[in-house]
């Protein structure tokens, strides 16, 4: 009973296994779907329970946990569950329920909805072992589970020229930044002799020579830094955001990004406590933020415009790891929880426009917020959230990052988010101006689907409820910091 909360992850991947023959013999479309559907959440929901439930991993990992030998295979050797690692999984859950209910309205027959569903098992499965391994073997393993179901998922609908150029530049990135993971594995057993969180942070000598194992955290930098589109690291994220179909670009900026700054916050303060990485770090965090911000206010493709905007998110997040201090890392976590609802929202209202206005170009948007009254008021909630109006969710996380930066010695730092906030502002009126101008064109209303209005309702309600109450979040979330760093793991071997 003590390691069942362990096996939540064979939950999605035999519904991944079981999902392509099972509904091979429901042969019409819809019930193919539906069924798809059914199974898709129900796996998620179980495997939420597990995390959640009395003694769960939420329950167990109330401090950090090592589970050595764990199977007594050479993949999964060891797990390490913490408070970070659940609230990583339970906001991948969460937002996997939501993206598998927005998908039923997208999804086309050639798409074929089984395979689309099992993929999405897969890659949740993936996500959750990435989320509690504990050696770079089983983190690599995972990694690599997790990128080639995103390669596939990408790849959808291979007929659009467009789609396919952008997924062979995600799979040819991809597939260079595993390498990194390769190689900077190399580097740590080398200089260690271990592979094992624990393991190799125990054996780092701050006596000895270091180069080898900073490069290392360069080489891992750069490989995580790319799933999370960390500039110089980004440019995949343009062109795969635009051309992705709707419910798989908000996948990947509210969930995949988070798995490359979850690997960061492993590698940085876990694996690898160095020092002199803030300085690193609070390059990569300003560059991102401003790269991501100023490119964004020359798009007029809405997809597109709102990918620049999510690569200056991860910039914000980054603030808080350069910071390194508790309330640093809670703010990071916090806008990291807010950017997985801000993000997926604006792209789910994005979806629906190009589906009822056949564009999501600003120009031909003009004044749909005058007539699709449910539509306008879910965007103008994700715009305002993501600009950090004050009463919305972007605004707390926002603060508590400044305030981390300011406190901790780092105001230069600061100085640059203050200014990058204030110019992602223009970009964001801007668009809510084109909104409610008056129309060139007579624009008809835009009826908002039951499986688009639930989760972009879900996702609306919660952006608003946590800028106003976001208390319980910052406490949950505090605890979660304090418990998880710093602290020795209990060691469990089964």
């Amino acid at each position: 009973m003590e390691l069942l909360p362990y096996y939540a992850p064979l939950i999605p991947l035999l519904a991944a296994s079981i999902l392509s023959p099972f509904t091979k013999a429901l042969r019409e479309y819809k019930r193919i779907l539906n069924l798809s559907l059914v199974i898709t959440v129900a796996s998620h929901i179980i495997s939420l329970l597990l995390v959640i439930m009395p003694h769960g991993l939420l329950w167990i990992s109330r401090r950090p946990v090592l589970v050595t030998s764990f199977l007594r295979t050479t993949f999964l050797s060891s797990l390490y569950v913490d408070y970070i690692s659940v609230f990583f999984i339970c906001l991948a859950l969460g937002l996997g329920i939501l993206v598998a209910l927005y998908s039923m309205h997208i999804l086309k027959e050639d798409d074929a909805p089984e395979l689309y569903y099992s993929l999405l098992n897969l890659v949740m499965a993936s996500l959750f072992l990435l989320f509690t391994v504990g050696d770079l073997i089983s983190l690599f393993a995972s990694w690599e589970l997790m990128s080639i179901t995103l390669y596939a998922l990408i790849f959808l609908r291979r007929s659009e020229p467009l789609s396919l150029e952008a997924g062979t530049k995600y799979l040819i990135m991809s597939a260079t930044s595993s390498a990194f993971i390769i190689y900077a594995i190399s580097l740590t057993y080398g200089s260690t002799g271990h592979l094992d969180f624990i393991g190799v942070q125990r054996a780092l000598s701050y006596e000895g020579d270091l180069s080898m194992v900073y490069l290392a955290v360069i080489f891992f930098t750069v490989a995580f830094g790319f799933k999370a589109a960390v500039v110089p690291f980004h440019t995949w994220a343009p062109d795969v955001y635009q051309e992705t179909i709707d419910p798989i670009t908000a996948f990947l900026s509210g969930i995949a990004s988070k798995a490359g700054i979850y690997a960061l916050l492993r590698i940085y303060f876990l694996i690898f406590p160095l020092p002199g990485l803030d300085v690193f770090i609070s390059f990569l965090a300003a560059i991102t933020m401003t790269l991501g911000n100023i490119t964004a206010l020359l798009q007029k493709n809405l997809k597109r415009l709102f990918a620049y905007s999510s690569i200056s998110h991860i910039g914000y997040i980054l603030v808080g790891i350069a910071v390194g201090t508790p309330y640093g890392i809670l703010g990071a976590l916090f806008h990291a929880l807010n950017h997985a609802l801000m993000k997926p929202l604006v792209f789910f209202c994005t979806g629906e426009l190009r589906r009822g206005y056949e564009s999501v170009s600003l120009d031909k948007l003009e004044g749909f917020g005058r007539v699709s009254h449910e539509l306008a008021f879910a965007t103008s909630i994700g715009l305002l959230s993501l600009a950090g109006i004050p009463g919305l969710n972007g605004f707390i996380s926002k603060f508590i990052l400044i305030a981390a930066a300011f406190g901790s010695g780092l105001a230069w730092l600061a100085i640059v988010a203050i200014i990058n906030s204030a110019i992602s502002v223009a970009y964001y009126l801007r668009v809510l101006q084109v909104m409610f101008r008056k129309p060139k064109v007579e624009m008809t209303a835009r009826a908002l689907p039951s499986s688009a209005l639930f989760p972009i309702l879900c996702l609306t309600l919660l952006c608003i409820a946590i800028g106003l109450v976001p208390s319980p979040f910052v406490e949950w979330l505090s605890e979660a910091v304090k418990n998880s760093l710093g602290r020795a793991p209990l060691i469990i071997s089964p």
